[in-house]
């Protein structure tokens, strides 16, 4: 039986995500081992903390032949801003054990646990092209956002989940 949890903002938020141009996302996943005798918390919003230190801007030039109306071929210089780097993150997620009869705790009548599963993204996109110059921008999580975060428990083995989404470049 396959399972998914979505967030709540995101699926609040679903609406206005379906325009959003697959060219300025990131995808990424990992995977969770749930041990024997719990499932993952229903509902549960995964908490995701990301790095974007390690990522830089770099502005590239190269030349391109466009076809000028009454003209003909003009060559142009086409500016190209890029995002590289690497983008490391950790996930949790909440779970809690299947039968409650025998199960204690040592804080009080909170069972619920958190496992987390620590990844890297590679990132080498282009955010924009341009015949004038490109300006700078900050990176910062302002213009780099988590998006479309689900829980999806594994249809082969119920002992593994898998947290994904994507990283959004918000870069207009």
């Amino acid at each position: 039986m396959e399972e998914q949890y979505a967030s709540q903002e995101q699926s609040d938020r679903e609406g206005s995500h379906r325009r959003v141009k697959k060219k300025h996302t990131v995808p990424f996943q990992c995977m969770v081992s749930i041990p024997t005798g719990f499932q993952i918390q229903k509902p549960n919003t995964p908490k995701l903390v990301y790095d974007v230190s390690h990522l830089s801007m770099a502005k590239e030039m190269c030349k391109r032949v466009i076809d000028v109306e009454d003209c003909g071929q003009v060559e142009i210089d086409l500016h190209v801003l890029k995002i590289k780097g690497v983008l490391p993150f950790i996930v949790n997620v909440s779970i809690e054990p299947l039968h409650m009869e025998q199960v204690y705790t040592t804080s009080g009548r909170d069972t619920s646990l958190f496992l987390s599963c620590q990844e890297t993204v590679y990132v080498d996109h282009i955010l924009k092209y341009s015949v004038d110059h490109v300006p700078y921008y900050v990176i910062d999580g302002h213009h780099i956002q988590v998006r479309d975060v689900s829980i999806k428990g594994m249809e082969d083995n119920p002992q593994m989940a898998q947290i994904s989404g994507v990283f959004y470049f918000d870069y207009a």
